[in-house]
């Protein structure tokens, strides 16, 4: 796993149904953001594979 997306979810701590819903839709959003950027700047490719990567987890976590 990524070192990121590890940090990432140490600092959710033990999250509530809602707030993953939410992490999940703030990451969707920032995804769309980033394929936005990488038009013009390679280096939203990393950050979007970072961004998926924890994505996966978040669902995982919802359906747990």
């Amino acid at each position: 796993m990524n070192e990121t997306v590890k940090i990432w979810i140490e600092e959710l701590g033990n999250p509530t149904t809602e707030e993953i819903k939410a992490e999940i839709e703030e990451v969707k959003g920032t995804i769309s953001n980033e394929k936005l950027w990488a038009l013009s700047d390679d280096i939203h490719y990393e950050n979007i594979e970072v961004l998926e990567e924890y994505l996966e987890v978040l669902e995982d976590m919802l359906n747990q």
